[in-house]
């Protein structure tokens, strides 16, 4: 999940194997204000980073 689809109040899914599978899911104002403190220090384009290694690198795009 990146900070590009968290936007407007809502979780923006972008990319999927089928049509299906983007969609739109609504944040609370609870959990939307707890991702916009999130993002304030973000360090990298991801929501829920996990370390990378040397088998799973980050996204290069």
């Amino acid at each position: 999940m990146w900070w590009e689809g968290v936007r407007d109040g809502a979780l923006h899914i972008l990319y999927g194997k089928t049509e299906n599978a983007r969609r739109t899911i609504p944040l609370t104002q609870r959990v939307a204000a707890q991702l916009d403190m999130c993002q304030a220090d973000a360090a990298t384009e991801w929501v829920c980073p996990a370390p990378a290694t040397a088998t799973s690198p980050p996204r290069a795009d």
